[in-house]
C-alpha cells in the first residue's frame, strides 16, 4: 500500500545480506543496465514503458500474437517465394560484436526432399529452429 495515493501496488525486493559476490555484481549489473538507483533495495513496479524515477522499474507485456509476429520476423523465407511476392523478405544479419544481442531464435527454411511427409501429407519446404548459439 502505497502511504501517498492509498493504492495498492507491485514491489520487488532485491537482495538479502549473505549473498556472494557474484550476485552482487550481477544485481549492480542489473541496476545499471536498468536505470536503478545503486544500495537501493525495494522498488516500485510498473506497467509502462519508462521508468518515472531511478527507484521505479516499468515492464511493458505482449500479447500472444505480438509475440508471434516477432518470432515470424526471424523466419529466414526461401529467396523465390519473395520473388513470388508470398512473403516479405527475411531481416538482414545482425551485426557482430560485442555490444550487438543476437536474435532471440534462428528460424530456417529450406527443400525438404524425397521424405518430404509430414502426418502423411507431402510437403516441400521444411522450417527447422536453430538452436545453436
Amino acid at each position: 500500500m502505497s502511504k501517498e495515493t492509498k493504492q495498492e501496488g507491485t514491489v520487488l525486493s532485491l537482495g538479502r545480506k549473505d549473498v556472494s559476490a557474484e550476485t552482487l555484481a550481477d544485481q549492480a549489473l542489473v541496476r545499471k543496465l536498468l536505470g536503478l538507483r545503486p544500495g537501493l533495495r525495494e522498488f516500485k513496479v510498473v506497467y509502462g514503458a519508462l521508468a518515472e524515477s531511478d527507484d521505479v522499474i516499468a515492464i511493458q507485456t505482449r500479447s500472444g500474437f505480438q509475440i508471434m509476429v516477432e518470432l515470424a520476423g526471424e523466419i529466414q523465407v526461401p529467396a523465390d517465394h519473395v520473388a513470388e511476392r508470398r512473403t516479405y523478405p527475411s531481416q538482414p544479419a545482425p551485426a557482430v560484436g560485442p555490444d550487438v544481442l543476437p536474435p532471440l531464435v534462428r528460424i530456417l527454411s529450406g527443400n525438404v526432399g524425397a521424405w518430404g511427409r509430414i502426418r502423411g501429407r507431402q510437403v516441400s519446404r521444411l522450417l527447422v529452429l536453430d538452436r545453436r548459439p
